[in-house]
């Protein structure tokens, strides 16, 4: 009877340490965006050449580097454009003195537009290229393209804009190709860097329009696919999952002690970790294609892990928790690209009765102190706001 009871215990905990030690099956889903190929993609060889030295070609420079990146992830992406990153005639259109401070020096505008002049074509080259697909490494030791760049180098032609007679046509086809632009494939950063330059391009128009500029765009609502965040938070999920993966936590580990190393790795399942950050990952991409007033009312949390999960993965579940990022930030985002675009319609058209798209029914407020139309709501802020900037009466 002992013997037997002993056995059965030992069976017990040979059961119990298998399935301890074990992972659980990878979400599906999980899977199959892990194992997306990558792709070429010229787009996106064009903005990593984006700060390349003049005289060379963007596209090819940015083509070199895209394979050297795929052995050596850590290559650095060339920015031979410094040096004006505080010029004040690059400024963001978030009031009407930046327009004035433009027109009152234009000498120093055309010599800076010549000097700058192989960048702007660049940026040009990037938004008529065709469907951009982001293609850096998967590595928290990898690069970014040199997104800032990217935001001088709008300004820089929103800039050659003002020294035409009629500025109108090319802005409208700019907004245009910028908005086809955010409905592609980007990181989360490449999504949002974006949106920031849309946001500066409908300040620059509702300055035009308040002068009696007639600035017409196809629509005046952002669609799902341009709003939608559910591309770019999937290549952040797939930059997390081959984080762990890879088991880059290990990397710097060499001062860790032989315990603390052992008590990482057992305390940590891969698979857990993904499925828990894809449910995550999955139910802000659906939020990110609703309206601002349904965001802001989400208050959803990573749900708790189950009594197995915390058993066999309690390192993982803790970083989980102090990793993961807040999605909703960059939802509210989004929300407000969509009410300035909103509120630029309504300076061509305006109508009393337009809705507040957020959860307060405030009407349009003109803020003559701050030089402000705006969209009341508590979510706006110094630097995101669902606001244009407003031409004072004469």
């Amino acid at each position: 009877m002992k013997n037997a009871i002993i056995l059965v215990l030992f069976t017990g905990v040979i059961f119990f340490t298998g399935w301890w030690i074990s992972d659980e099956p990878l979400n599906p889903v999980a899977q199959k965006w892990i194992d997306k190929p990558q792709v070429e993609n010229q787009p996106y060889n064009i903005l990593l050449g984006l700060g390349s030295a003049p005289g060379l070609f963007a596209q090819e420079e940015g083509k070199r580097l895209y394979h050297q990146r795929l052995t050596e992830p850590t290559t650095a992406t060339p920015n031979h454009f410094g040096g004006f990153n505080d010029d004040p005639l690059l400024c963001d259109y978030s009031t009407y003195e930046c327009l004035q401070n433009q027109r009152l020096h234009i000498e120093e505008s055309k010599s800076l537009l010549v000097e700058k002049k192989v960048l702007i074509d660049r940026y040009l080259q990037l938004l008529s290229a065709g469907n951009y697909v982001d293609n850096t490494p998967l590595s928290l030791t990898a690069e970014f393209p040199h997104y800032s760049l990217l935001v001088k180098a709008a300004r820089l032609h929103s800039l050659q804009l003002l020294s035409q007679s009629d500025p109108t046509s090319a802005l409208e086809t700019e907004i245009s190709q910028l908005r086809e632009f955010l409905t592609q494939d980007h990181n989360l950063i490449g999504k949002l860097v974006t949106a920031r330059i849309l946001s500066e391009k409908f300040q620059l128009a509702a300055l035009l329009v308040q002068e009696g500029m007639d600035i017409s765009l196809s629509d005046y609502r952002l669609s799902h696919e341009e709003k939608s965040l559910a591309t770019a938070l999937r290549n952040e999920f797939r930059l997390r999952a081959f984080f762990l993966i890879n088991e880059e936590y290990n990397q710097d580990s060499a001062g860790s002690s032989v315990w603390e190393r052992l008590a990482l790795n057992m305390g940590m399942r891969t698979n857990i970790m993904i499925n828990r950050d894809l449910a995550y990952t999955l139910h802000f991409a659906d939020l990110s294609e609703n309206p601002a007033s349904v965001i802001v009312e989400d208050h959803y949390v990573m749900q708790e892990p189950t009594l197995g999960q915390t058993l066999r993965n309690p390192f993982g579940n803790y970083l989980l928790e102090m990793a993961t990022p807040d999605i909703k930030h960059y939802l509210l985002r989004m929300a407000h690209l969509d009410a300035k675009l909103q509120l630029l319609g309504w300076l061509r058209h305006p109508d009393e009765a337009h809705p507040n798209p957020w959860p307060e029914s405030s009407a349009i407020q003109i803020n003559e102190k701050e030089r402000q139309i705006c969209f009341p709501t508590e979510q706006n802020q110094a630097e995101q706001n669902s606001c244009l900037p407003w031409v004072p009466a004469p």
